[in-house]
């Protein structure tokens, strides 16, 4: 499995492949959804999305974790400069409606110091790069959520 291209923020939210093989080996559900084995895992809760970092952590020795708001500010201030490094995910919605804007939201870190309550928040990273002075920042009950994914960054 290999997620990290550029940096300490992978370039891509984590796979339905890559997601399939956590589901298998800890006994979670594999969250709703005829999309591609490629295609961005959605329907999956913020703490699962942990609990995703956590196994892949103890998998390959190496921390990771969901990226604070910094941190994907940082990858779209790159993207602002030329890189492509967050396209736009669609959401299932949007597949259905060719043309369509819709983009998938990403969950992020809890870096609010409020020990992880029940809302976690969540960005959409095509708004970050073109609104920069506008950061998105939402917050979401803990559940999965067909238009919100989830990427890794690497301590």
């Amino acid at each position: 499995m290999t997620l990290f291209d550029i940096g300490q923020v992978n370039t891509r939210p984590v796979s339905r492949k890559e997601y399939e093989s956590f589901a298998r080996e800890t006994g979670r559900p594999m969250p709703p959804g005829g999309a591609a084995s490629d295609s961005s895992v959605t329907g999956v809760s913020a703490s699962d999305a942990r609990a995703f970092a956590e196994w892949l952590s103890r998998r390959t020795g190496r921390r990771y974790h969901l990226p604070t708001l910094d941190e994907m500010c940082d990858l779209a201030e790159s993207a602002r400069n030329g890189l492509n490094l967050i396209p736009c995910w669609p959401t299932e919605s949007s597949l259905a409606r060719p043309g369509a804007p819709d983009c998938l939201s990403e969950w992020l870190d809890n870096d609010s110091g409020d020990g992880g309550g029940p809302l976690r928040p969540i960005t959409h990273p095509a708004w970050l790069v073109s609104q920069p002075s506008k950061p998105c920042r939402g917050a979401l009950t803990d559940q999965g959520y067909s238009f919100v994914t989830f990427r890794l960054a690497q301590q």
